[in-house]
């Protein structure tokens, strides 16, 4: 078994040093082969790397099991502001959002805004924030509450809001000329 695989591993390393050729076309688009062609140029290629790994732990003593710890819940996270289904007037995208939470946001813990699904902005630490360049149209909003490992210890209930923008395009028009 060891033979078959030394073998594999010995003409797998073969192909690994084969000759690269490189030669320019008539149109100047650059080619490159492992077969040599007309006017081409052998490639100077540079060694390969090797990391020589450390040999695996010794796994004859038993592995003692890490102390769980108690990951800590969330029992209320509100969307205080927006309102469902409120219609937001800003030109430029932005959301201002207020989360109840209880007990307070925990030290480590992070706030995450998801709209449609996806995380939008930055994590915050603080329950009053604002999210910016929001697109026109329909969105939900959700919250979800990570603790430093990264895991969801607490959410909210969706919310939905319509961003309404006055002006698409805000650069000022050229006056017709006359």
């Amino acid at each position: 078994m060891y033979k078959i695989i030394f073998t594999i591993l010995l003409a797998l390393s073969f192909n690994s040093y084969a000759q690269i050729y490189q030669w320019q076309d008539d149109q100047g688009n650059m080619h490159f082969s492992d077969q040599p062609h007309e006017g081409a140029d052998k490639v100077k290629l540079e060694p390969i790397q090797v990391i020589k790994l450390p040999p695996p732990p010794n796994l004859t003593q038993p592995i003692q099991p890490q102390p769980t710890q108690e990951i800590r819940s969330y029992e209320s996270v509100q969307i205080l502001d927006p309102a469902d289904e409120l219609t937001i007037r800003n030109n430029y995208g932005t959301v201002d959002i207020a989360v109840g939470i209880d007990p307070p946001l925990a030290k480590g813990d992070q706030i995450i805004a998801l709209v449609d699904g996806q995380p939008y902005g930055r994590p915050h630490v603080s329950p009053n924030f604002s999210i910016h360049d929001v697109d026109r149209g329909a969105h939900i909003l959700a919250i979800q509450i990570v603790d430093p490992k990264k895991r969801v210890v607490g959410e909210s209930r969706s919310v939905a809001f319509f961003m309404h923008q006055f002006r698409v395009n805000m650069t000022k028009q050229p006056k017709p000329s006359k």
